[in-house]
Order: structure tokens, then C-alpha cells, then sequence
């Protein structure tokens, strides 16, 4: 199912860009919401990481669309500050 959303981050078309973005977040809001005291990390970031889904996310970052871009930023930085601070 994540090569799916790999495909949609990959695509030319801008609305199946915001529609893998938004499909990632809510899988990062899901694990994120199973994030405890005894266990800090989100179970599915690996996932993700694994099957390419957050490096193409930091190549969108470089997308001509502002849009895309502000999406991109936002959601790297909601589910990925931790890991920068650190």
C-alpha cells in the first residue's frame, strides 16, 4: 500500500502530490497517536522511511508549487522535529 503513496508523491500531477501528502500525514497522526511515555517513537516513520516515502518527501520540498511546498513543510516539521532537535 505504501508504493501507492510513493506513486502519488512521484506524480506530475499536483492534486495526486497533495493527495499522497495528506494520506501520509493522517498514517504519521496515527502513529503518532500511539506514541507513550514507554514508547517514543512512531511505529510507522520506519515504515515510511523504509519504502522511500520520506525522502520523496524532502525532494517535494523543492517543488515549483508553493502549495506543495507549505504542505511538505508542514508536515515534515509536525512529525519530524523531534528527530532534528535531537
Amino acid at each position: 500500500a505504501l508504493q501507492a503513496v510513493l506513486v502519488l508523491l512521484k506524480s506530475q500531477e499536483e492534486n495526486l502530490i497533495t493527495s499522497g501528502i495528506s494520506i501520509v500525514s493522517a498514517i504519521l497522526k496515527a502513529g503518532y497517536d500511539l506514541v507513550t511515555d514507554e514508547n517514543d517513537v512512531n511505529p510507522y516513520v520506519e515504515h515510511l522511511m523504509e519504502n522511500g516515502i520520506v525522502s520523496q518527501l524532502e525532494e517535494l520540498q523543492n517543488h515549483p508549487s508553493e502549495e506543495i511546498y507549505e504542505q511538505v513543510a508542514k508536515t515534515l516539521e509536525k512529525y519530524f522535529h523531534l528527530e532534528e532537535k535531537e
